[in-house]
């Protein structure tokens, strides 16, 4: 090859698989951002996985699959939302609800509740308070109390806008 095409300082060789790497594991990204001592000299140690946060939770919001004929979340809403789904066997699921929302379903449920210490590789995400008809729990203050929203593995996706890009010189 000629010199000036060794030499350029522009050359790329592959595209890596930026997108998919993020997607397959942004919890384990999250905790790393949060826990960053090199990162957390550059910017907020949250604000990545508070953005990754609210998106999540504003795609939620345009959801069009909605059960909306309960008064507050109790075990048999849980159960009536899971039914909304048309699959035979649903699966595993991940319900986010306001914390008092939540409270409210933990003693509703009674014998039907697993604390996430008792989960174990069944773990859909980190941050899970427990467990109830197969749905992992998680609070959030950021949504209102009485809004909720059971999620399947795999509903949402995270993308990036643009590729990174590393400066050279």
């Amino acid at each position: 090859l000629q010199d000036e095409i060794t030499w350029r300082k522009n050359k790329i060789g592959f595209v890596a698989p930026n997108k998919s790497w993020l997607l397959a594991d942004v919890e384990r990204l999250k905790a790393t951002i949060a826990s960053s001592q090199l990162l957390s000299h550059f910017i907020c140690k949250n604000s990545i996985a508070n953005k990754v946060d609210n998106d999540a939770l504003t795609a939620l919001a345009t959801t069009s699959l909605e059960y909306t004929d309960a008064s507050e979340l109790t075990v048999e809403t849980v159960d009536a939302a899971q039914g909304i789904f048309t699959d035979e066997d649903p699966g595993a699921m991940v319900l986010i609800a306001n914390p008092k929302d939540v409270a409210h379903l933990r003693a509703d449920a009674a014998g039907n509740w697993t604390r996430a210490s008792e989960l174990g590789d069944r773990l859909l995400v980190s941050g899970a308070f427990g467990e109830v008809l197969g749905a992992q729990v998680i609070r959030s203050r950021k949504l209102a109390q009485g809004t909720a929203y059971l999620v399947k593995p795999g509903a949402l996706s995270l993308f990036m806008k643009r590729d990174s890009y590393r400066d050279w010189e």
